[in-house]
């Protein structure tokens, strides 16, 4: 737990580890693993930590921008929106969070929508703000 300006900064996902993410979301599909642009992977990831120094303490919110911020910088050859999504399970999970999407939602279409400039990400955090629950 580290303590900045009176805040404590959530815990993030570790760049290596989105990288492991993204080699193993591939490989469930047989896709190739590469990083087609090391700036582009960095900027979307360290994106949420920018909301959060600029004042967002939203954990939701936090986690959509880990989301998009990886899904749309683009910085993997395949699988940016699957490891965006996972990611920002994952740093859910690591701040106390679980996200628990009923049966029958369509999460991964919502994704593709707001990656697509089809709907607004604020659309998209607010569809999936009842599913983030404190974990047990």
């Amino acid at each position: 737990m580290i303590l900045i300006g009176g805040r404590i900064e959530p815990a993030w996902v570790p760049l290596a580890e989105i990288i492991n993410i993204n080699r193993d979301a591939v490989a469930l599909t047989g896709e190739p693993h590469a990083i087609i642009s090391q700036e582009r992977l960095e900027g979307g990831y360290f994106r949420a930590a920018q909301y959060w120094y600029y004042g967002e303490d939203d954990i939701v919110v936090l986690a959509v921008k880990v989301l998009f911020g990886i899904a749309r910088a683009h910085g993997f050859e395949q699988g940016n929106k699957r490891t965006g999504f996972t990611a920002a399970v994952m740093f859910l999970a690591l701040n106390g969070y679980d996200l628990v999407a009923p049966d029958g939602d369509d999460l991964g279409e919502l994704v593709r929508l707001v990656v697509g400039g089809n709907l607004g990400e604020e659309s998209f955090t607010e569809t999936i703000r009842p599913h983030v629950v404190p974990r047990p």
